[in-house]
């Protein structure tokens, strides 16, 4: 199963940058023992560091979740 989530930045009046991307998650058979897949399959304004700190911060935040559920 297959999941998509659209993500966008944007910043303030004053500073104005807009940026997105979009996050593709994959579940497993083994869901909610494995985490989902998660990668960006698209993105827009975006580096590669960027690219990989909203793929850490979202491995962090599906962890949290998860255990959270467990419990």
């Amino acid at each position: 199963m297959c999941m998509y989530v659209c993500l966008t930045l944007l910043g303030c009046v004053c500073c104005y940058f807009s940026a997105s991307c979009v996050i593709q998650f994959t579940y497993t058979d083994r869901y909610p023992d494995e985490l989902p897949v998660m990668e960006i399959t698209s993105s827009e304004n975006l580096d590669d560091e960027s690219v990989d700190s909203i793929l850490s911060l979202m491995t962090q935040l599906v962890k949290s979740i998860v255990i959270f559920a467990l419990l």
